[in-house]
């Protein structure tokens, strides 16, 4: 009696692990996981990411030419003569660096 009941048991897991191994292999058939519904559309990126190309601005630097996005440009005063490019009056020159920045100023200018 007793062999009978082990092998009762044996073949109830057994059943319980073939069950499980066919749901997962049709799962796996239809691109979905086992349990979890196939999602219908792509999430939609959270607003904080980062933002299109199309509605960045570049601007270039004085100093050396490289296109930076005009929030991360640093505004310095127009100046009359000196290495970098004179703006309009008005007008703000843009740097992309300190460096760039420090380089286009004067020595007379440079305080650190």
């Amino acid at each position: 009696m007793g062999r009978l009941l082990e092998l009762i048991v044996v073949a109830v897991f057994l059943w319980l692990a073939l069950e499980s191994w066919a749901r997962r292999i049709s799962a796996a058939r239809s691109g979905r996981r086992a349990g979890r519904p196939v999602p219908r559309e792509a999430a939609a990126p959270p607003a904080s990411g980062p933002r299109p190309l199309a509605d960045v601005t570049l601007v270039r630097c004085a100093a050396c030419g490289t296109h930076i996005p005009q929030s991360r440009a640093l505004a310095a005063p127009p100046r009359s003569a000196g290495k970098s490019v004179a703006a309009p009056s008005g007008a703000v020159v843009l740097y992309c660096s300190e460096r760039c920045l420090r380089e286009a100023r004067p020595a007379g200018e440079r305080t650190a």
